[in-house]
């Protein structure tokens, strides 16, 4: 009798074994099947497939224009690796779990990157170099034309590439996109918010300190490296000079992106020149001492890149953890009865 209609009609609910990440959506399976279903677990997709009858979805000047240019690359991860939106899923914001990702950015191997921003910058403001590199740049390497783009390009590429690629998640429903675009628009917030408080606390003098960019004799003032005002100094709309707000807000923005697509060399190979080559157009244009810039480069750094790595933690997290599923399939055809799919 192994083959009788009898059989083969009273059959119990196939069940797929718990596997953590696998499923079918409603859609998948919700069909007439002309036989008894076989599923298995795909390795590399994170989904359960039919057997028989798998189908699958699979601003003024040229180094102005070329800073700008990179501001869309480093936009493509919204676009260029789209990922479906989860369902029971809620949108990532710029503001979730900022209590903790501040901790974090504040805590742990970050503290390496402030203290050496302070290192560095007593090292080189009192021991010369920042006098040194100052005149040198100023005598050998002054290139107006990108000191002006690095100027404007330090305030237009944050705030172009973190909106964009928040942005671009939302508008194409991509969970993975929103969490890089909050990522960004955190690690900026705090980054601006941090070094403006530095520059307060520290009042320390620009190169020029109010002279004449062309007089003769503005390279003859080294005690200029050496001046620090804490909370004396204020010239509104202007903060002191240390850490460079450019490099830092850029470096922030990039180094979250890092964080959060960490499988994407291209990114930092992207991101980090265009902030390094924006900090050094700020030493070029006689706007900042090179130790500034040095400090900007790894305060931004350490905010950014643990704000990223913390995005993209609680996205995997999230991911991983997916609500059970159930749902029950009729079957028609050469067999007659139910079948019981699930995700756990």
């Amino acid at each position: 009798m192994a083959g009788s209609p009898l059989r083969r009609a009273v059959r119990p609910y196939a069940a797929v074994a718990p596997s953590r990440g696998c499923g079918l959506r409603t859609e998948d399976h919700v069909r007439s099947l002309p036989s008894w279903l076989g599923l298995s677990c795909g390795d590399g997709g994170n989904k359960v497939t039919q057997s028989s009858t798998a189908t699958r979805g699979r601003v003024r000047s040229r180094p102005c224009r070329v800073l700008l240019l990179a501001a869309v690359c480093l936009a493509l991860p919204a676009t260029a690796y789209a990922e479906p939106t989860l369902p029971n899923a809620s949108t990532p914001t710029p503001v979730d779990a900022l209590g903790d990702d501040l901790v974090l950015a504040f805590t742990g191997s970050s503290l390496v990157f402030y203290g050496g921003a302070v290192v560095a910058t007593g090292a080189m403001a009192f021991g010369g170099m920042d006098q040194a590199i100052r005149t040198a740049v100023q005598r050998n390497l002054a290139l107006p034309a990108y000191a002006d783009a690095s100027f404007y390009a330090g305030y237009i590429l944050p705030l172009v590439v973190a909106p964009t690629v928040y942005l671009a998640g939302l508008t194409t429903h991509d969970r993975t996109a929103t969490g890089a675009g909050s990522a960004a628009l955190q690690a900026l917030a705090v980054a601006v918010a941090t070094t403006s408080v530095l520059k307060l606390a520290t009042g320390r003098v620009y190169p020029l300190n109010g002279g004449d960019p062309h007089a003769p004799s503005r390279l003859d003032h080294p005690e200029y490296a050496r001046e620090f005002h804490p909370f004396q100094r204020l010239d509104l709309p202007w903060l002191p000079a240390w850490p460079s707000g450019h490099t830092s807000a850029c470096m922030s923005v990039a180094a979250s992106l890092t964080g959060y697509y960490s499988d994407r060399i291209w990114i930092p190979l992207v991101g980090y020149p265009v902030a390094v080559a924006i900090g050094f157009g700020m030493v070029d244009g006689d706007r900042h001492w090179a130790s500034d810039v040095v400090a900007g480069a790894l305060i931004g750094h350490a905010i950014g890149y643990s704000i990223g790595k913390a995005f993209r933690t609680r996205m995997v997290d999230h991911s991983t953890a997916r609500a059970p599923e159930l749902t029950v399939v009729p079957l028609a055809g050469a067999a007659y009865g139910l079948s019981a799919v699930g995700s756990w």
